[in-house]
């Protein structure tokens, strides 16, 4: 019996490009597509940063936008998160508001304008959450991002900080968590 089954499955198969099967199915393209929707991610609390980020990006997110040592992550299925990372391990992950996404409010996937080009989009380091912390310190201002272009020597890393809205430029110079130096690149 599954042999016929089969061989008429087949056939109908086979032949369908040339003369179509007697079938009551409708055709593909008047079928609707299936409902998006973000899968949920209450179970990175605790990750690893970079686990983390590798996570979330195989379940579609992509980071929107980085605000000290916080990351927005958007959802095509027009879904925001919010992701707090702390000693190197997530520790808050929450849904959001789209707009913190940078997107509007009855957006569900078009996409925003685009971050500053110098915006670093990837989760923190260790000496990177820490040169945030330390900037926001010395600056009075929470407003910080990671900006792209940290450097390596023996002695130090440099990290480079934006401040405020138009992302003043500042250095801190970090080793293994301990900062040595933070100081504003402004002339």
């Amino acid at each position: 019996m599954f042999k016929h089954v089969f061989g008429a499955l087949v056939v109908c198969g086979l032949g369908a490009g040339l003369a179509g099967c007697n079938s009551s199915a409708p055709p593909s393209s008047s079928v609707p597509p299936p409902t998006r929707t973000a899968p949920s991610v209450a179970d990175l609390v605790n990750a690893r940063g970079s686990s983390g980020e590798a996570e979330l990006n195989d379940r579609g997110y992509s980071p929107a936008r980085t605000q000290g040592l916080t990351t927005y992550w958007w959802h095509p299925a027009g879904a925001c998160v919010r992701v707090v990372t702390a000693q190197g391990r997530y520790k808050t992950v929450q849904s959001t508001a789209a707009t913190d996404c940078g997107k509007s409010a009855s957006t569900s996937a078009a996409p925003a304008a685009a971050p500053a080009a110098t915006v670093s989009r990837a989760t923190p380091t260790l000496d990177e959450q820490v040169c945030l912390q330390a900037v926001t310190a010395k600056t009075n201002n929470p407003d910080v991002v990671l900006l792209t272009g940290t450097e390596t020597s023996q002695a130090n890393t440099a990290v480079y900080v934006g401040v405020g809205p138009q992302h003043a430029k500042w250095r801190c110079l970090v080793s293994k968590g301990r900062v040595a130096e933070v100081m504003s690149m402004a002339n």
